[in-house]
């Protein structure tokens, strides 16, 4: 088991170097130079607060549904299937989970985002 992680560990650490070494083009359009101080900061962009607070919140509960599913579907009053079963069932929650997001994409090409 240790294997696949020291892999993906030493994948990430190689992965790190390369992109810390390599050279980026200058963007000559900042306002700002390196080294010097600049005068904006997260904390002035409500939407950018705001919107982050609510990924967080939304992945949260994806999660977490995902990860109860199998225990709901375990209770004698809802369905009483064994894990394995229940387990199944799952999938389709993740599967629509996935089909949404992608159909979320396409009307966010097609519609405003906020209208959609």
């Amino acid at each position: 088991m240790r294997i696949p992680y020291a892999v993906i560990g030493t994948a990430l650490v190689l992965l790190a170097i390369l992109i810390g070494t390599s050279k980026l083009p200058q963007i000559e359009a900042a306002a700002t130079r390196i080294g010097e101080k600049a005068g904006d900061s997260v904390w002035k962009h409500p939407s950018l607060l705001f919107g982050a607070i609510g990924i967080f919140a939304y992945v949260g509960a994806e999660v977490s549904i995902g990860s109860f599913l199998v225990n709901y579907f375990g209770l004698p009053e809802i369905a009483s299937l064994p894990a394995k079963t229940a387990a199944g069932y799952v999938s389709f929650y993740w599967g629509g989970a996935r089909i949404g997001r992608f159909l979320g994409a396409l009307l966010q090409r097609r519609f405003k985002p906020t209208l959609a």
